[in-house]
């Protein structure tokens, strides 16, 4: 049977990332021989002062398969690392679910788009948790994280939020075959941003950092096409779609375009680089992809109190 579990705010600023968490469930399952795992998917959650998280407010989701019977067996593991390496003063929730039913799917992609617009309460998750039946866990400090945690399995449900973690890294300046990137990266299709799929034997520029999407069910790179070939589109306008921006369930190329990210000033001595999946880009230096940085409706703040 199907499976998903969600992690939320299970670290700190100076801790390992909620994604390594869940790479390590994962890792778990699959040396315990219970189940076979999908890609990661981070889900990007609503930016609101008065919603407390560390520096950007995202979610981690992985999917699987195993028999029933292993679901309480994945279910402890989870439970087991979040507890073994959560970091002190986080907030973590866990939610799973098996094989989802079309009205719990409903709801729950109901609750995660909500998510990305308005501020949720923890009543809120336990009252959907008890009504559909099932597990939803906090496991230390508020437990504020389960509402993330909810809302990360519903926007992978969707079939249309969220970045796979992992694929495509440090693959600048290449050129790949269509063909390649779904033989190599597990790529499941190649789209332009006008939603035309990309024939096998085209070449793409990976010019920049990238990511691979989740649209339409479907793990997707999207690509600009232009008069010299088709283009990856940069990592930094993919992450405009849903920082700050809500959730887009039908990619829009003028969102991609008009959606600005407020920019780094100057580079700065305190700079710490960020987890890979946070970052916006690969230039060094810059606030934007520094773990120092916290997200704002405004831009960004920085948490070592630096101008």
């Amino acid at each position: 049977m199907k499976f998903f579990l969600c992690l939320d705010d299970t670290d700190n600023v100076d801790s390992i990332g909620t994604g390594e968490l869940v790479e390590r469930i994962k890792r778990e399952i699959a040396a315990q021989g219970i189940g076979k795992c999908h890609h990661i998917t981070r889900h990007q959650l609503l930016i609101h002062e008065a919603i407390p998280y560390t520096s950007h407010n995202s979610s981690m989701c992985l999917e699987g398969e195993a028999p029933r019977c292993s679901m309480r067996l994945i279910q402890d593991i989870g439970i087991d690392i979040i507890r073994k390496f959560r970091a002190a003063g986080s907030d973590p929730g866990f939610c799973m679910i098996g094989n989802p039913t079309i009205n719990e799917k409903n709801m729950l992609i109901h609750y995660g788009q909500r998510a990305t617009t308005e501020v949720l309460t923890k009543q809120e998750a336990y009252d959907l948790a008890y009504y559909l039946g099932i597990h939803l866990s906090e496991h230390g400090g508020t437990g504020d994280g389960i509402i993330g945690a909810m809302a990360g399995i519903g926007l992978r449900l969707s079939g249309n939020h969220g970045e796979a973690k992992g694929l495509l890294k440090r693959v600048e300046n290449q050129r790949f075959t269509v063909k390649a990137l779904q033989a190599d990266y597990d790529i499941e299709v190649t789209e332009t941003t006008m939603g035309k799929v990309v024939p096998e034997n085209a070449e793409i520029l990976i010019y920049q950092p990238t990511k691979v999407i989740l649209k339409d069910h479907r793990f997707t790179l999207l690509v600009d096409e232009t008069p010299q070939g088709y283009v990856a589109l940069d990592k930094r306008v993919i992450r405009q779609t849903q920082m700050g921006a809500g959730f887009v369930e039908r990619f829009d190329y003028q969102v991609l375009k008009t959606y600005q990210l407020q920019a780094p000033k100057k580079a700065c001595r305190a700079f710490v680089k960020d987890m890979e999946e946070e970052c916006i880009d690969a230039v060094v230096g810059v606030c934007w992809n520094c773990k120092y940085r916290r997200w704002s409706q405004e831009g960004m703040t920085c948490l070592k109190g630096i101008v």
